[in-house]
């Protein structure tokens, strides 16, 4: 699996977990509405997929908190 796939997964998975939308997480994440449709077509930077992952931790830490 590669590491866009194994992202998106990951990505749908917090989607899911905290009822957000492909536009919501993109936002949160980039502050770019498109970044997801963009990641699904292989076109992003580093540092995008630097800020996802980021961002995808800080909703786990949320959700974790009571």
């Amino acid at each position: 699996m590669s590491i866009r796939d194994e992202l998106l997964k990951e990505i749908e998975g917090i989607q899911k977990e905290c009822s957000l939308s492909d536009r919501a997480f993109s936002l949160g994440a980039t502050g770019n509405p498109k970044f997801l449709s963009r990641l699904r077509k292989g076109n992003v930077t580093l540092s995008s997929i630097e800020a996802a992952r980021q961002h995808i931790n800080a909703l786990r830490r949320e959700e974790a908190q009571p």
